[in-house]
């Protein structure tokens, strides 16, 4: 069979170029490979399993739209960036929407943001920071949840890696007076559009990016013509202007989310490294994580007045240190400031797009220790792989992340109340629960709904009307009255109410959630 020819000379370009790899450059290339391979089958390992909790069903409610057009006018309204779910809506009809099938598309992010962390540490700080900082990405379990999660979480940290490369390499070129990259340039707006299109979150990591830039530019001028090229964010995101500030205003009218406290910003940096309510050995990889990313800032500082003395302010203040901490910081500081004075949006979950930002600093305050060889033994190497190996390590000594439900067990609850309808037809059965998740089920499951009543689905539960339901039921002439309770609230107000009436013949509890059944002939003293 021969070649086409274009195809055989970009074949042959492809062998010259790895032909003149030098063997450095096939490592550091068999390392990242394997990395990134790792980080894949750490992302594929039962994507499944866990049950969709209630924002991973919302994504199905919207990708089951029968039109695409229908899909992006009920988007806006519910305050949601449309890339995400045009690329599930085109994927389901081949994939299926299993729980596997619609985390899929996650954990391939996922998996493309190592190679790219790489990418991007090497570019700020060198190939051996690059390649920790894409392990990190790898095995560190917040990087690994979202990209098991039917969200935009895992695009937004890899459109916003990518957009941080161009961006770096344009800051480059004005700290060294070259001429200004264009296709960079055009390359850093356009992932970072992406990413604003994946999650409104983002239009900050952009805004803060241009920020830094033209921070650069003060110094060094082109003020002016870089605010010209920010600019073009805005026309740039012109198709969802008006959808994104309409729903705002239909979220200003709804419940807001609680203001964020101090806690709820120690907990963003405690999840960076591994800590979190699952967590084996507490608050470990927290310290170690951060105590690193402080190494390599203070050895920066010892490093910059060493050299520069009393002018060191300026190579500090443009360093890449600099920009990491700007950008690992500052945006997740940004939406924590405004969610207290302003609105209620800031979530652990949005800042992920600046995730790598940190991961890098730790990883160049570990490789800038000042530790001697050993016997010929590059020691910072050795406890390079000897911390990922712990993370690792971490990662599977906490059981629960891959072997017990960590979201929300909507699924359990959902089996356990169709069990009681097969055993007992007659039951009155009724379900507190998002709709979201119960229509989900049911439509996988091709079965008819199998509840007699959806008693609740918002957040003010205790105003339940119980003693209807009670009602209703006896009126049915039905033996058992099985309740089942997800999500919203504690669901004790139930059980105390009909275990003060009736017995109670079986309790299942599961995480954020439980099924209740009691016996409509029998007082609370069961016979």
């Amino acid at each position: 069979m021969k070649l086409n020819p274009a195809r055989k000379s970009l074949m042959d370009a492809w062998r010259e170029r790895v032909a003149a790899l030098t063997p450095d450059q096939r490592r550091i290339g068999w390392l990242l490979f394997f990395i990134t391979l790792l980080g894949a089958a750490l992302r594929l390992y039962r994507l499944g399993y866990q049950a969709l909790w209630y924002d991973e069903a919302t994504t199905w409610v919207h990708i089951s739209s029968p039109s695409l057009g229908g899909m992006l006018a009920r988007l806006g309204p519910d305050w949601q960036q449309p890339l995400h779910f045009i690329l599930l809506y085109a994927t389901t009809p081949w994939l299926g929407a299993s729980e596997f099938a619609l985390r899929l598309p996650s954990a391939l992010a996922g998996t493309l943001a190592i190679p790219a962390g790489f990418l991007l540490g090497r570019r700020m700080f060198g190939t051996r920071e690059g390649l920790l900082a894409a392990a990190l990405l790898a095995v560190l379990r917040v990087p690994i949840f979202y990209s098991q999660e039917a969200r935009a979480y895992a695009w937004l940290m890899l459109l916003s890696i990518l957009s941080a490369y161009y961006w770096w390499h344009w800051v480059q070129h004005i700290l060294q007076g070259l001429a200004w990259p264009r296709r960079s340039i055009l390359l850093y707006l356009l992932f970072g559009l992406l990413a604003a299109y994946t999650h409104a979150f983002g239009l900050v990591v952009l805004l803060f990016q241009a920020v830094w830039v033209g921070w650069v530019c003060l110094r060094h001028g082109g003020l002016w013509r870089a605010i010209g090229w920010n600019a073009l964010v805005i026309p740039g995101y012109a198709l969802w202007w008006a959808p994104l500030l309409a729903g705002a205003r239909v979220r200003g009218e709804q419940v807001a989310w609680d203001p964020p406290n101090t806690g709820t910003l120690i907990y963003y940096f405690k999840i960076l490294f591994n800590n979190s309510e699952f967590r084996q050995f507490q608050i470990l990889p927290f310290w170690i994580g951060m105590a690193l990313v402080a190494a390599g800032l203070l050895l920066t500082l010892a490093r910059s007045l060493r050299v520069h003395g009393r002018r060191a302010f300026w190579p500090l203040a443009f360093s890449p240190q600099a920009a990491s901490l700007w950008m690992g910081v500052a945006p997740m500081l940004f939406l924590y400031v405004y969610s207290i004075f302003v609105y209620p949006v800031f979530s652990i979950r949005y800042p992920i797009g600046t995730y790598a930002f940190i991961y890098m600093l730790a990883a160049h305050g570990l490789l800038a220790l000042p530790v001697p060889r050993l016997k010929g033994m590059d020691v910072r190497a050795i406890l390079a792989a000897a911390w990922v190996a712990f993370l690792l390590f971490d990662l599977f000594a906490v059981d629960q992340y891959y072997f017990h439900a960590t979201k929300q067990d909507s699924r359990a609850i959902m089996v356990n109340l169709v069990d009681v309808r097969n055993e007992t037809p007659d039951a009155y059965i009724v379900v507190c629960a998002d709709r979201e998740s119960i229509d989900y089920y049911l439509s996988q499951w091709g079965i008819a709904d199998p509840f007699d009543e959806r008693l609740c689905y918002a957040p003010d539960y205790e105003q339940v009307d119980l003693p209807a339901a009670e009602a209703r039921a006896l009126a049915a002439g039905a033996p058992v009255f099985a309740i089942g309770h997800s999500l919203r609230g504690t669901g004790q107000t139930e059980l105390d109410y009909f275990g003060d009436r009736y017995c109670r013949l079986s309790f299942e509890e599961f995480l954020r959630g439980h099924v209740a059944v009691f016996d409509l002939a029998a007082g609370p003293d069961c016979p």
